[in-house]
């Protein structure tokens, strides 16, 4: 409905971004979903996390991530790439 709604996901360093957490969640044998949701889940800044799902096996997927466990490696790994790819999105 809005043209103008992916363009901000059209940037140089969005892909790369996309593309080294997926790394990292098949690495680890993680839906990249979920691990996104437990990274946000948390952070200490974080009071809450809001999920989107449109199919059930979305929603499904978004609350098993409630159960992941994070280890510092994984943790370590994502900020990394946070860092190399700060705000891929603005």
């Amino acid at each position: 409905m809005d043209p103008s709604f992916w363009g901000r996901y059209e940037k140089p360093n969005t892909a790369p971004a996309v593309e080294a957490y997926y790394a990292i969640a098949n690495k680890y044998n993680l839906a990249l979903s979920e691990m996104a949701l437990k990274f946000c889940e948390i952070q200490t800044f974080m009071t809450s996390v809001i999920i989107g799902a449109t199919t059930m096996e979305q929603l499904k997927s978004n609350i098993q991530s409630i159960d992941l466990k994070l280890t510092d490696e994984m943790i370590n790994e994502i900020n990394k790439v946070q860092l190399l790819y700060s705000n891929p999105c603005p």
